[in-house]
Order: C-alpha cells, then structure tokens, then sequence
C-alpha cells in the first residue's frame, strides 16, 4: 500500500500516513452507534473493563460494527464486549453487523501470496496484546524457526535473513502489522499487530495448531501430545505438564513481579526444544 501511494506520488514527495482514533474518540464514535451519544458511567466502566477499545485498535470499521452488534443489548457489560469479540473473529459467529469487519480481517489474511508470510503473520501470536515486538529478535526467532528460506530463482546472494526482513516490510507495508518505533535512518524497530488482527490471527493459529497459546492459570490445552509451538501469557511454566515430548519452541510472559519468582525449567525434559 505504502509503495503504490509512493509510486502514485510526485517526485519526493511524502506519504501521509493515517492515524488510528485515540481512546476518547474510539470511545465517542462507538457510543454515538451503540446509543446516539448518551452513556452512562457504569455502560463506560463496563466498556473500560473489557478491553473492547483496546481490541478494535482505534479502527473505525471495527468500533462500528461491535456497536452495531451490542445495539440490541438493553445493558452494556463486560461479558457481552467480549462475545462481541470473539465472534466478530470466528466466522462461524458473523452475522449481518459483524460480517463485513470479519471480511476485511479475513481478506487481509488471504491476500498473502505465499505460506511463509502467513505464518510470519501468525507468529506474532507467540507475543502478548501490547507487546512491541523487536525487529531484531523477530527475525532471529524466524529464522532459529525455519519459517523462511531461500527460494529458486533468488538470487545467489540471497540469504534467509533478507527474506525474513523483506516479509517484515510486507507485512507493515500492507498495514497488517503496525510500526510502532523507527530508528534515526528510517528501519523499523517494534512493532505489533493491531487488536483486531490480533484477535484474528489468534484464533487461526489456535484452530491450524500452528501455536498454542495459555493465559491465565485458568487455561490448559485439550491436546498436550500435539503442542509444537507453546507460549505462557500470565501463566506459570512450572505447571506445565510431562506430556510435552513434542514442544520445539517455549516462549514464556509472566505478569509484572511473578517473573522474579519464575521456578527454573528443566530443559532436558524437552528433548526437541529449539527456541
């Protein structure tokens, strides 16, 4: 997208780069669709405790279409922001209001040429929701994973890594992945991918067992043998169970202060355990 604005610009010229609603405008625009404007503090708290706003990433399309869907509900709260959530990412779950954000999720997805940039997509669900991902280690995970490799007909000075970063710099210049630090030259240095793409992609590693993904000590897996890939949001690692003989990438997000009291694993337990 970057590159056809900049192709379609005169010479030197400089592209303009959209923002995203801020909070208060995110919160404006979706209760001007969920009620005309008026709210009250306790439909703004519930909203608040749901990380709805959080989710839709300050893009317009998704705050209309969860007000559309909750325009029906008489009460606003937690549980039924986040069934929005949910089925606005599970096709199964769209319905009229929903299905035109489920459509843009799923066409942006789509519109990957090739596997590899789908799973380099994908991948970034190994990180939690706000995280900003650096660049550097990214690329080193990728290729430490083998998800990107030199092609036939490359050229011969082609090496792994400047696939890994060119399908960096697809992925943020298709708007898929958002920059969110430049260094002083110009190179990306975080990024992440929007909330709702987040709440995508999630859903379609999960359901392509690409990744495995526990938050919360609440959550266990339905099938430990199966696990290749395995990330620990809010979760304790010295819970996990024996049957994980298959695990070959272990990434692990305590919550604030649990990380100094994290127990030490026992790596030789996983025997194909690479990342």
């Amino acid at each position: 997208i970057k590159k056809i604005a900049r192709r379609c610009s005169s010479a030197n010229g400089r592209v303009y780069k959209m923002k995203t609603l801020d909070d208060n405008d995110s919160r404006k625009l979706f209760f001007e669709v969920f009620s005309k404007g008026k709210y009250s503090v306790a439909d703004a708290t519930e909203l608040k405790a749901s990380a709805l706003l959080e989710k839709c990433g300050g893009l317009p399309l998704a705050l209309e279409s969860k007000a559309k869907f909750l325009k029906s509900e008489e009460d606003l709260t937690k549980s039924k922001c986040e069934d929005a959530c949910r089925k606005l990412c599970a096709p199964e779950g769209c319905d009229d209001t929903l299905g035109r954000m489920h459509g843009v999720l799923a066409s942006s997805y789509e519109s990957l040429c090739t596997l590899v940039l789908q799973q380099c997509l994908l991948y970034f669900c190994m990180f939690p929701r706000g995280h900003r991902v650096r660049r550097n280690p990214l690329i080193r995970r990728w290729l430490a994973e083998g998800l990107v490799h030199v092609q036939p007909g490359d050229a011969v000075s082609t090496t792994p890594q400047d696939i890994a970063i060119e399908n960096l710099e697809t992925l943020i210049d298709r708007s898929i992945i958002q920059s969110m630090e430049v260094s002083t030259c110009g190179n990306v240095k975080r990024c992440q991918p929007p909330g709702m793409m987040l709440e995508y992609i999630v859903r379609k590693s999960m359901s392509q067992n690409f990744i495995t993904l526990l938050c919360g000590e609440s959550e266990t897996a339905e099938e430990w043998d199966y696990v290749r890939r395995l990330s620990l949001h809010d979760y304790c690692a010295a819970n996990l169970p024996k049957g994980l003989s298959h695990l070959r990438t272990l990434a692990v997000f305590p919550a604030g202060d649990a990380a100094k009291n994290e127990p030490t694993l026992d790596f030789a337990k996983y025997d194909l355990l690479r990342v």
